[in-house]
């Protein structure tokens, strides 16, 4: 592992406080000892979008000259590709979109303690218990429908009434989405596993031949009136709208009732192997990620995702997150999602 002194870290902090406009080069932190040539590169197992995740590192290089080797895929393959390799794994960090996919490798005892002063401006309601990864991001489960194919007072107010027969063949879904997952553990929590089940059968009747491989193509065919209505994260429809302009919009947001299990804020986290050989430098990027510097792109970024940093400002765009009414489940409660998959096995959905 690469030790720094105390005067180095000092340093380092600094650096990562001072703002964005401040590009410090690799030469400088070379000359200083910071990161010698030998040791300055990180392997990333990046499970989020990637266009997110590459803003993150772009500056993060530009900043200290470190380089960080991303390797893009999904957050359950990483997973599994982590838990086989084993200490062997190459990765130093995991970035995911979802917070169960952390959790897993938590319990499997993979991921490395963080320091508690990490934690100094997370939200502490986003973070797990255990304090083995960190919260990036947040987004919010809501409904999107294309206006010209239903008025929003015909919408439910709550996610069981998706199941009734009046929405038959006017719902999508992307079962496969990992970010289904935490939906239907909330709906596990509020209504016991038999109802939730119950509710995924009557919502898959009532898709049909509606079921697309991600949330993207499925927003995509809500816009297009391929089909009337589905749930979603709400920055899938931001993307949408800044990929094809306003004018192009047909549908737009709505969330269920106050604190329906339909509700549901996602966590975007990252941790560090145990199995790192480079951790000294995997926390200093998660200090980046973590800090204003680190959120304030998140903010400028086109990922229109809520910075889980409570001194950041989401970008613009996006409403006031204390607007929203989410369903009360902690981490904790959300857990690896293992009763999710079970509950997508169970319908024949996965």
């Amino acid at each position: 592992m690469f030790n720094t002194t105390h005067n180095n870290k000092s340093l380092i902090m600094k650096i990562f406080t001072i703002g964005t406009s401040i590009i410090v080069s690799a030469a400088f932190l070379t000359a200083c000892g910071l990161f010698p040539n030998s040791k300055n590169q990180l392997v990333l197992y990046n499970g989020q979008h990637l266009q997110t995740t590459q803003a993150l590192v772009n500056k993060f290089e530009q900043i200290t000259g470190i380089s960080v080797i991303i390797r893009n895929g999904d957050e359950d393959t990483l997973v599994n590709q982590i838990e086989q390799e084993g200490s062997q794994s190459p990765a130093d960090l995991i970035f995911t979109e979802n917070s169960p996919a952390l959790v897993q490798l938590s319990d499997q005892k993979v991921l490395y303690g963080l320091p508690k002063s990490i934690y100094n401006n997370s939200n502490s309601k986003f973070d797990p218990a255990n304090k083995q990864w960190i919260a990036v991001t947040l987004r919010y489960s809501e409904m999107v429908y294309n206006t010209k194919l239903i008025h929003s007072n015909q919408l439910p107010n709550s996610i069981l009434s998706l199941a009734d027969k009046r929405f038959y063949n006017k719902i999508g879904l992307a079962p496969t989405e990992t970010d289904f997952q935490p939906i239907l553990t909330s709906l596990i929590k509020a209504y016991g596993y038999s109802a939730a089940l119950k509710w995924l059968l009557g919502v898959k009747h009532n898709a049909g031949n509606h079921i697309y491989p991600d949330n993207e193509s499925l927003t995509s065919a809500v816009n297009s009136g391929q089909v009337t209505l589905a749930v979603i994260n709400q920055y899938y429809w931001y993307r949408l709208r800044s990929q094809i302009g306003k004018k192009a919009m047909n549908s737009t947001l709505k969330p269920f009732r106050a604190k329906n299990p339909g509700n549901v804020v996602d966590v975007s986290g990252i941790g560090i192997l145990r199995s790192s050989s480079h951790k000294t430098l995997a926390l200093e990027f998660i200090k980046f990620v973590a800090s204003k510097v680190g959120q304030n792109i998140i903010e400028a970024s086109d990922s229109y995702e809520y910075p889980a940093n409570v001194r950041a400002t989401a970008n613009s765009q996006l409403p006031n997150f204390k607007s929203y009414h989410p369903y009360p489940i902690s981490i904790e409660e959300l857990g690896n999602g293992s009763a999710a998959v079970r509950l997508l096995k169970q319908a024949q959905l996965i």
